[in-house]
């Protein structure tokens, strides 16, 4: 999915669930931060100004496609910023999530499958094929590429990062990454593409990089569950899971 704020900030996220409750759709924090407001309100009781948290609207683009990978269909709507967990920086970094429930509902759209953590601990390793789908700037549809894991020990203030050698443009962030599970069949998301490494920058403006740091799996988990949305990912009360593959990256 494409995610495009009102400014015109623009990234990439994917569907986690699509079901009766709703589509939901993981995307970064950084990419939809500006349509998180802090406003002043007057309390006339505290005699007092307070804080007032509120969130704009964000367009996201839904593909769909056929079994041979090819572009049918694009779904325009809106979605609202249900969670988040900031980008930050290098001291008060927590995991640059965001989570987004779309107004309408994606029909006939499979959603992403995410990798159980006890699976992610037990089966991912450095070398693991990955596939990256991502949106990035000018690209009328969402483009895949491939590479490797390149390490799991990455950190920014002490989160854990997974760090993939997949060549991605700016636009691409919140792109899902998948890893091929021989044991289930089908590609699950083992990370949430983040920033990328300047370690892997092609020029010294930064434009394109073939190494990304990625939210893991185990840290997705973690983020949904500490705001009630547990479900999503564990395939119940209408989580409207999908087998993962070409249809799941829309």
């Amino acid at each position: 999915a494409r995610v495009v704020t009102s400014d015109g900030t623009q990234g990439t996220g994917f569907i986690i669930s699509n079901g009766e409750n709703g589509t939901f759709v993981v995307t970064n924090h950084h990419v939809v931060k500006d349509s998180i407001k802090q406003d002043d309100r007057w309390d006339s009781v505290e005699k007092s100004s307070k804080k007032i948290e509120c969130t704009l609207p964000v367009r996201v683009e839904i593909f769909k496609y056929d079994d041979r990978g090819q572009h049918l269909q694009t779904l325009v709507t809106s979605a609202e910023i249900v969670a988040y967990q900031q980008f930050g920086n290098k001291w008060d970094f927590e995991g640059d999530l965001a989570l987004l429930r779309l107004r309408a509902p994606a029909e006939g759209v499979p959603s992403a499958r995410l990798i159980r953590e006890e699976d992610y601990m037990d089966e991912v390793r450095v070398l693991d094929e990955v596939v990256m789908v991502g949106c990035p700037e000018g690209a009328p549809l969402p483009l895949p590429t491939t590479g490797h894991i390149a390490s799991l020990t990455e950190e920014r203030a002490g989160v854990g990062l997974l760090l993939s050698h997949v060549f991605g443009n700016p636009g691409s962030s919140g792109s899902a990454v998948y890893r091929y599970s021989p044991d289930r069949a089908s590609y699950e998301v083992v990370a949430v593409h983040s920033m990328a490494d300047s370690r892997g920058s092609l020029t010294d403006v930064g434009r394109g990089s073939f190494l990304r740091l990625a939210v893991p799996a185990p840290t997705i988990h973690k983020f949904l569950k500490r705001h009630g949305f547990g479900w999503l990912a564990a395939g119940g009360a209408g989580g409207g899971r999908g087998k993962g593959g070409r249809g799941a990256t829309a």
